[in-house]
């Protein structure tokens, strides 16, 4: 079982210079991963668990509940797919 988890914080972005957004833009790439062909096997369940953490956090918050939420779902015996959430 695969579980894809969104990160959405523009902390990193925030201290490294770069663009912002990606708390305001929630589910654009799971859009574009829906229109993608599925190459899964027929065995492979895929589900969206939603995002971690709430846009809020600091980046140190944000990456020890990643971490926390990416744990639990290791010992779950799934298959955590983590992407990091931007804007288009």
């Amino acid at each position: 079982m695969a579980l894809l988890v969104g990160y959405c914080c523009d902390e990193g972005a925030n201290h490294n210079f770069g663009s912002l957004g990606a708390i305001n833009e929630r589910y654009p790439i799971r859009t574009v991963l829906a229109k993608m062909p599925n190459q899964l096997s027929e065995n492979t369940l895929l589900f969206v668990s939603g995002n971690v953490p709430r846009p809020t956090m600091d980046i140190e918050l944000a990456q020890n509940r990643l971490a926390k939420t990416v744990t639990l779902l290791l010992k779950a015996k799934a298959f955590p797919l983590v992407i990091g959430i931007y804007s288009f």
